[in-house]
């Protein structure tokens, strides 16, 4: 199967960012910059399509770059990752394993912290309940797959947005709403810092207001019993502004 990595990153001055990481394939990146061109060049034998982009926000990136992938398997990343030797291989293999699955998320090594970070330890089949713990670095899937469904990331969410995260989560929801396979793979593919959230200040106001905007999107059927579920889980997190005002705050726009 041909192979491609998906890169989203910013403010790229030259070419550096692929020494950086490490690349060893074929690769989009996409560099949200104040110019707009298309580069596409050889690299140590592998075909690079380096896009200069007048837009901002990482849902935007990832749409942009996906129109220029081409091959049958799509692995996205950050800038702050360092891939091992043979991640492309080591993805290929996978998908080669477990032939039914259209997307799979690997493994990758917090440089940083090891706190709140997920691990898979096997090989299993990924459902609603237990696959929106992950971000989108390091999810590879069968790229024609998805483009059937007309599958991409929600543009009104994630960094650069007034929603703040969860383009991820309802990525995998969609990939799910549409009956595709998911499944998770112990095998790791690289590093990556521990980088802080791009829109998380604190356990605020603001903060409730856009997990409920989130969870809208997320659960438009459910999401009044979702939201208060979500608080009750969480409780710990209202403790700075109180339940009512949290309350108050994940309801405010329906």
């Amino acid at each position: 199967m041909t192979f491609q990595i998906l890169v989203s990153t910013m403010f790229e001055k030259d070419y550096s960012l692929l020494d950086r990481m490490r690349i060893n394939s074929d690769a989009v990146v996409v560099n949200q910059t104040n110019s707009e061109s298309k580069s596409v060049f050889e690299y140590n034998g592998n075909n690079i399509v380096w896009i200069n982009s007048l837009e901002r926000g990482l849902s935007k990136s990832r749409n942009l770059g996906l129109k220029y992938c081409s091959s049958d398997i799509v692995l996205l990343a950050d800038n702050d990752e360092v891939l091992c030797d043979n991640y492309s291989d080591t993805v290929n293999k996978e998908f080669s394993l477990q032939k039914k699955a259209d997307l799979i998320i690997f493994n990758l090594q917090p440089i940083d912290s090891w706190n709140k970070w997920v691990f898979n330890k096997k090989r299993k089949r990924l459902h609603k309940f237990n696959i929106m713990k992950y971000g989108s670095p390091r999810i590879a899937f069968k790229r024609q797959k998805l483009a059937s469904f007309g599958i991409n990331f929600n543009e009104n969410f994630g960094a650069g947005t007034e929603n703040g995260g969860g383009e991820d989560s309802l990525f995998l929801n969609d990939v799910l709403k549409n009956h595709l396979i998911c499944c998770s793979s112990p095998n790791f593919i690289g590093k990556i810092f521990d980088n802080k959230s791009t829109w998380f200040v604190g356990y605020n106001y603001e903060y409730f207001c856009k997990i409920g905007i989130f969870l809208n999107e997320m659960f438009p059927h459910f999401r009044r019993l979702i939201k208060l579920l979500y608080l009750l889980k969480h409780f710990k997190k209202t403790k700075d502004i109180g339940f009512k005002t949290a309350l108050k705050a994940i309801n405010s726009r329906q």
